[in-house]
């Protein structure tokens, strides 16, 4: 069951000073994909294969869970019915069955819950690109 965390997800309501403030870190902005209402923006360092996603509710909702840590973990996997398989074998369960964000074809995706309540989001075929959408105004252009 080969594995590698692939990104970590920080919810967010203002993107411009969380992207401004991770450029400065030395992150670019490589993608950027609409969910509804919801977006998401990726940052990675040079040459790493561990990203950032930026979930983005610009609406300012109150009730829309955004405390340290609500976010979740991502990590890619071979093959994602084995790693289903193997896992229930130890009493691990999935959230709900596998899904499409987006409605894409290229990615297929399931989440996990670890027993602090924190999300694990399992991707499937061991890779995953990110769309390059029209970003935001606020936001500027993609690195």
């Amino acid at each position: 069951m080969a594995m590698r965390i692939h990104h970590t997800n920080i919810r967010v309501v203002d993107p411009a000073p969380m992207v401004g403030f991770y450029r400065a870190l030395g992150f670019r902005l490589y993608g950027c994909m609409h969910l509804g209402a919801l977006y998401t923006l990726y940052l990675s360092l040079p040459n790493d294969t561990h990203s950032l996603e930026f979930t983005v509710n610009e609406s300012g909702d109150p009730n829309w869970p955004r405390d340290m840590g609500v976010g979740h973990i991502a990590i890619s996997v071979e093959d994602l019915d084995a790693t289903l398989r193997a896992l229930a074998a130890k009493g691990i369960t999935p959230l709900a069955a596998p899904s499409r964000p987006a409605n894409r074809t290229d990615v297929r995706v399931c989440f996990l819950q670890d027993p602090a309540g924190y999300k694990i989001e399992l991707i499937d075929g061991g890779e995953f690109r990110p769309a390059r959408e029209a970003l935001p105004a606020s936001i500027g252009n993609y690195d």
